[in-house]
């Protein structure tokens, strides 16, 4: 297990064969995916994940473009997914901070506490400049999150799925 940062209550790792069944149950969630493109296909999302964990760098921890797992670091219960996630807005190459936390775990202060730890490691430990968050207008508990983590409404932008999102963004006051 390849820990990649810590914060009071969390733990982000690398993803485990034990994660599997919590982490798609998450993302093949309605209520949880709402915001999100809507839920994954279970047997698709099955073997994106088994690919995944046969290559040598799934547990490198410093592989770009990847989701992390989320656990309480005492009693080792998942969370739910973070991730530093390259895609293109509007031409431009950007470092998407996604936070995503099981439905059960809502409420709890969870995804605000992780998504800090990793913004915190993405511009500390990777360097990174800049970082966003691409948010449905409809979804305001993860706008909270956003400005939470220090990151300012930026714009709309129309995804080329023909979906609004809204662009939060912070810069590492450090470079």
């Amino acid at each position: 297990m390849a820990i990649l940062t810590t914060s009071p209550r969390l733990t982000l790792r690398s993803l485990e064969r034990e994660d599997i069944p919590h982490s798609v149950d998450m993302w093949c969630d309605a209520e949880t995916m709402r915001y999100m493109g809507g839920p994954r296909e279970r047997t698709k999302l099955l073997a994106y994940i088994d690919d995944l964990l046969t290559h040598e760098d799934a547990t490198d921890i410093h592989t770009p473009n990847q989701f992390w797992t989320a656990i309480q670091t005492h009693t080792n219960e998942y969370i739910g997914d973070f991730g530093l996630i390259q895609k293109e807005v509007d031409g431009a190459v950007e470092t998407e901070l996604v936070y995503l936390v099981a439905k059960h775990h809502w409420g709890n202060g969870y995804a605000t506490e992780g998504a800090r730890a990793l913004a915190d490691y993405a511009f500390a430990v990777a360097g990174l400049s800049r970082l966003v968050s691409l948010v449905d207008p409809e979804h305001i508990a993860s706008q909270r999150v956003a400005e939470k983590v220090g990151m300012t409404f930026e714009r709309e932008t129309v995804r080329s799925n023909g979906r609004t999102m809204r662009i939060y963004s912070i810069l590492n006051e450090s470079v």
